[in-house]
C-alpha cells in the first residue's frame, strides 16, 4: 500500500508538472510574436486585454493572472511616444491588473503584485477648463518598482513613482513620489510607516520620513 501510495503521488507530480509545461509552453506560442519579449516558463492566463503589446518585455517565469488590461500608448492627440514595459523574471501578478504607459514602467525582478492594482506612468492634464480631460495632453513620468517588493491589493501607483528594492504597501494605498528600499508604506497618499533596521534585525516604526521613533 505504501508503494502504491508513492507511486500515485510520483505520477500526480508528473501530471502537474506536465500540465505546467503545456500552458507555458502554448501561452509562449499565442504571445510570442505579440508582445516584444516573453521569457521561458512565462504564464498568462486569458482572458486578457491588450494594446500595443510589442512595447511589453516580459522576464522568465512570469505569471500574470486572468482579467488583466495592460496597455502602451505610442500616440495621444497629436504626440507621439516610445512606450517600454519591462517586466523582471518571477514577477507574479494576480487579478484585474490596469497598467497604462506612455514612457516607462519597470518592475524588478521577483516582486509579487496583488489583485485589483493600477500602475502608470501618465496623468491627464486638466489645466484647459471647460474641455473634456481625456481630450488633454498627457503628463509623463517614469514609474519604477524595484525587486522582490510587494505590492498589497487594490494599490494605485501613480506617475513618477520609484520604489527601491524590497518595499511593502498595504492595500489600498495610493502611491507617488520616491522611496528608498527596505521600507514599509501604507495610506492615502503613502507615507512610510517602518523600516527594515539591519543593526537590530527587524522592522522598526519611523516616521513619515523613515526616522525611527521606537525603542529597541
Amino acid at each position: 500500500m505504501q508503494i502504491s501510495r508513492s507511486i500515485f503521488k510520483m505520477v500526480e507530480r508528473l501530471i502537474q508538472r506536465f500540465e505546467v509545461e503545456y500552458i507555458s509552453t502554448r501561452m509562449n506560442l499565442i504571445y510570442k510574436w505579440r508582445f516584444g519579449r516573453i521569457g521561458i516558463k512565462s504564464m498568462i492566463y486569458t482572458p486578457l486585454s491588450l494594446f500595443n503589446p510589442q512595447n511589453v518585455f516580459i522576464g522568465d517565469g512570469v505569471h500574470i493572472f486572468k482579467q488583466s488590461r495592460i496597455m502602451t500608448i505610442e500616440r495621444w492627440g497629436n504626440i507621439s511616444y516610445k512606450p517600454q514595459i519591462i517586466i523582471g523574471n518571477r514577477v507574479s501578478i494576480e487579478q484585474r491588473l490596469h497598467m497604462i504607459c506612455a514612457k516607462l514602467i519597470e518592475i524588478g525582478d521577483d516582486t509579487v503584485i496583488s489583485a485589483d492594482v493600477m500602475i502608470t506612468d501618465n496623468n491627464h492634464s486638466y489645466s484647459v477648463i471647460n474641455k473634456n480631460v481625456m481630450s488633454q495632453p498627457l503628463e509623463v513620468k517614469e514609474t519604477v518598482i524595484g525587486k522582490c517588493c510587494f505590492i498589497g491589493m487594490g494599490v494605485k501607483i501613480m506617475a513618477g513613482t520609484k520604489l527601491g528594492d524590497n518595499c511593502i504597501i498595504g492595500s489600498n494605498s495610493v502611491v507617488i513620489g520616491e522611496y528608498p528600499s527596505y521600507v514599509v508604506l501604507g495610506g492615502t497618499p503613502a507615507k512610510i510607516i517602518k523600516r527594515y533596521d539591519f543593526e537590530a534585525n527587524m522592522w522598526r516604526k519611523t516616521n513619515s520620513k523613515g526616522d525611527f521613533i521606537d525603542a529597541v
